[in-house]
């Protein structure tokens, strides 16, 4: 994520953030309720020969190479071609990437790059969906975790919506995140179970749940 902007007092840019930064921020409530993600994880969707094919081979190019990956190599080679197959972009929707934005929580101003946003609009998200963050294998799963939840609450608050999908990518883990704010005006969050992309099922279950957030989404 880039660090372009200069920064101001209780600024904080997503990459700084980490589990007791974010804690400082905001007390934000983890809920395990993981059959919140029932309506994702059990979506109907078959697989088509293409997809299916592609999968196979996608996993071939890049399963023994995955922990070698920068960032950037696992956002270019590994997760934008996935999406691409996916094809997010339809009538109502567009995919936006590298999405600066900022927004200012509890006095504390929170920036950077959202690496994958889906909503509507057509110059600019308006009603945001989802969102994605990637990171390399290096990086620990409550910072990636928390950075994740910083850029959803950024959006979520510039956008004034109360519910979103997100997903946190750590090498070949997958975790999908719903952050919710409740008419008291708390958040709360679930994360779901890991996924592993290097495993053919997991991959599949991936791919079905990004094919579900496109089709069950509300705008």
């Amino acid at each position: 994520m880039k660090n372009n902007t200069l920064r101001t007092k209780n600024s904080y840019y997503f990459s700084e953030i980490d589990n007791n930064r974010f804690q400082k921020i905001l007390d934000i409530k983890f809920v395990n309720k993981e059959n919140i993600f029932n309506e994702l994880f059990e979506y109907k969707y078959t697989i088509s020969d293409y997809e299916n094919k592609f999968l196979n081979d996608w996993l071939d190019i890049h399963k023994f190479y995955l922990k070698y990956y920068t960032t950037f190599q696992l956002q270019s080679q590994f997760i934008n071609l996935l999406l691409s197959i996916v094809n997010f972009n339809t009538d109502n929707l567009k995919s936006w990437h590298e999405y600066e934005i900022s927004s200012t929580i509890n006095n504390y101003e929170l920036k950077g790059e959202i690496d994958f946003i889906l909503a509507s609009g057509v110059d600019k998200p308006i009603n945001p969906y989802f969102i994605i963050t990637k990171f390399n294998h290096l990086n620990k799963n409550n910072t990636a975790l928390s950075q994740l939840l910083a850029g959803m609450l950024v959006v979520m608050t510039k956008y004034s919506t109360n519910f979103l999908y997100g997903v946190y990518n750590v090498g070949k883990m997958w975790n999908f995140v719903i952050l919710e704010k409740n008419v008291s005006g708390e958040y709360q969050y679930c994360i779901s179970s890991g996924l592993n992309s290097i495993k053919i099922n997991n991959l599949k279950q991936i791919y079905i749940t990004l094919q579900a957030i496109k089709q069950i989404t509300k705008i």
